[in-house]
């Protein structure tokens, strides 16, 4: 049902060959700052990680960025990393370096050095580990050296795909257009660790969408948490307010509704509204109804809210 538009979204949203060089010659490029001036008498490591490295990354909406995931990792001898030094002097000595030898403007973050490009639509985000053997430690806040394994969660996404095929990154993306959208605070590594413990080949993109739309609402109502399934096993929402969280389950509740809808309506009209409202104006118009459906589970949960103008 309506595959030819939303595989045309997907195309939209999706980071291009000129963007991925663009994206790979400034993070490049802040490698060049940081060798040899960075904690110089340690051995310093980079690796990507994040959406880009999963290619789950897609372009922002109008007037919004992106982030670009770089981890800067220093080997230390050490056995403890609480004796090296802390995280906030750690992120502090990373953030001058940067700002001596190049023009964007950086923030300390929780857990990154971010580079802010004022003419481009995107941020770099420097994530700093401690290596100890084969043990990482990320600079977290003021004081905290939190274990993290960033590469696990690469590995275990790509074996996510490997077992249930490509269309599970397309299930990501829309989804992450959808929450950008909406201008909701959910982390786009829990939307990749709930989508991909949820999906299930559905025999369409768009009933595969509804299914895992409908299986997170049900899965978040039953206990609202999302571990990284690797070490250490924290829960990535766990920082979400009240608030957001009935947020996110209020957007997720009217993203099943208007689906239904658009599944359900005779008018073409209403579809297009219904997908503009979920995903913006950058989805493409739809020209005549759709009606071919493939269902290989029929048992869907039916979310009702009487106070819902789907």
């Amino acid at each position: 049902m309506y595959t030819k538009e939303i595989n045309s979204f997907i195309d939209i949203i999706t980071i291009g060959n000129l963007k991925s060089v663009d994206l790979r010659k400034s993070r490049d490029a802040i490698k060049g700052l940081i060798i040899g001036k960075f904690y110089k008498d340690y051995k310093i490591d980079f690796k990507g990680q994040g959406s880009y490295d999963m290619s789950t990354l897609i372009n922002p909406i109008r007037g919004k960025k992106y982030d670009l995931d770089m981890g800067v990792y220093i080997t230390i001898d050490n056995s403890n990393p609480y004796d090296f030094y802390s995280p906030q002097t750690v992120k502090n000595k990373l953030k001058e370096v940067v700002d001596e030898h190049t023009g964007p403007k950086t923030k300390i973050k929780k857990s990154c050095v971010r580079v802010d490009y004022s003419s481009k639509d995107y941020y770099i985000d420097l994530p700093v580990y401690l290596k100890i053997g084969n043990v990482n430690y990320l600079a977290r806040g003021n004081d905290e050296w939190m274990e993290s394994y960033p590469s696990e969660n690469t590995d275990w996404f790509r074996e996510q795909v490997k077992e249930k095929g490509e269309e599970l990154r397309r299930i990501i993306k829309l989804f992450k257009a959808w929450k950008d959208k909406q201008s909701i605070k959910f982390s786009g590594l829990a939307i990749t660790i709930l989508c991909s413990q949820l999906y299930v080949n559905q025999g369409d993109i768009f009933s595969s969408f509804q299914y895992v739309a409908t299986r997170l609402f049900d899965t978040l109502n039953f206990n609202f948490i999302c571990r990284k399934p690797y070490k250490p096993y924290n829960d990535v929402i766990e920082e979400l307010t009240s608030n957001q969280r009935d947020v996110f389950s209020s957007r997720l509740q009217s993203l099943i509704l208007k689906l239904s809808k658009i599944e359900e309506t005779e008018s073409v009209d209403i579809v297009n509204s219904k997908f503009q409202s979920l995903f913006g104006d950058r989805f493409p118009k739809v020209n005549k109804l759709d009606s071919s459906k493939i269902i290989t589970n029929p048992k869907r949960a039916i979310v009702k809210n009487k106070n819902e103008t789907a």
